[in-house]
């Protein structure tokens, strides 16, 4: 019986490292199936309320277009007329709300864009940059629209910094703006669409004026506890943002870009998928167009 015993103790010690490593690879397979936890957030526009005075773009094919290649996402959206200021802000402490530690998020705003006079004294050049919601008007109307609708990047910057504190240094925010913060034109002719404007939004009647730059990548500072961030704009703060034509339909040139590049690549934690984003957009972009795309990372590379 001893020795029984002692074959039997052989026995199970030969197959119990087999037995760990196979519940390991068991255990490891499981997390492997259960996706990433992606939170998305899309707002396109198309057709401005009628009465502030910004003319009909092509934003809401941007979100169709970038919806297919985000099906392993949990999505909300906003279109048109539900993607007004109060909406949009209201999403967004959402996200911050309901995002957990390591998850990837991603916000997508295509629509208008324009230069919002600076009222804090915090932007060198006098000028902030807006999205513009489905409410907020063209021109400041004294007691008709003072400005409050405008989604400046004041307070985009409040909201994105509550969701990277939220998913933390294991997640990942990334940030993409269709349209066109501020801008000269290149060229204006009834067939070319743009996203925005370069008449600045002024309480003051001050005119809109900012120097020329062309640096299409900035380096954003890591802050202790919270997620990077990267934020893909469709154009440098002068330029206007050109609407593109593929198969008789109207997108933003940057949001076709990244419908490109997802088709092939993942939306990672590390910020490889967007280094093709640049010249995957500049051959979409006509020959004349010498409209820059520009990327703000904190990631290194």
């Amino acid at each position: 019986m001893a020795r029984l015993r002692s074959s039997t103790n052989f026995e199970f010690a030969r197959v119990c490292p087999r037995i760990i490593f196979l519940l390991f690879f068991l255990l490891s397979s499981c997390s492997l199936a259960f996706p990433q936890n992606k939170r998305v957030l899309l707002v396109g526009i198309s057709e401005y309320d009628i009465n502030t005075g910004w003319k009909s773009i092509h934003g809401t094919n941007d979100i169709d277009l970038i919806k297919t290649v985000l099906k392993d996402a949990s999505i909300r959206e906003l279109r048109n007329s539900k993607a007004t200021f109060g909406n949009i802000t209201k999403e967004l402490e959402n996200l911050s709300k309901k995002a957990q530690k390591g998850d990837i998020v991603y916000v997508h705003l295509s629509g208008h864009g324009q230069p919002y006079e600076d009222m804090d004294g915090d932007e060198p050049d006098g000028w902030d940059e807006s999205f513009v919601p489905y409410d907020a008007h063209f021109y400041y109307e004294e007691s008709i629209y003072s400005g409050d609708k405008h989604l400046t990047d004041d307070i985009l910057n409040r909201h994105f910094t509550n969701i990277r504190k939220k998913i933390g240094e294991s997640g990942v925010l990334y940030v993409a703006i269709d349209a066109c913060h501020a801008g000269n034109s290149y060229r204006d002719s009834e067939e070319d669409i743009y996203r925005g404007t370069g008449k600045g939004f002024s309480k003051s009647n001050k005119l809109y004026k900012v120097p020329k730059t062309h640096k299409q990548y900035y380096r954003l500072g890591n802050i202790k506890g919270c997620a990077p961030i990267v934020m893909m704009e469709a154009c440098q703060s002068h330029q206007r943002n050109t609407e593109i034509k593929i198969n008789e339909k109207y997108y933003g040139p940057l949001s076709y870009a990244i419908y490109k590049t997802l088709q092939s690549k993942a939306m990672d934690k590390e910020g490889i998928w967007i280094n093709e984003i640049q010249s995957t957009m500049q051959e979409l972009l006509p020959s004349w167009n010498r409209q820059e795309m520009v990327i703000e990372s904190s990631f290194n590379h």
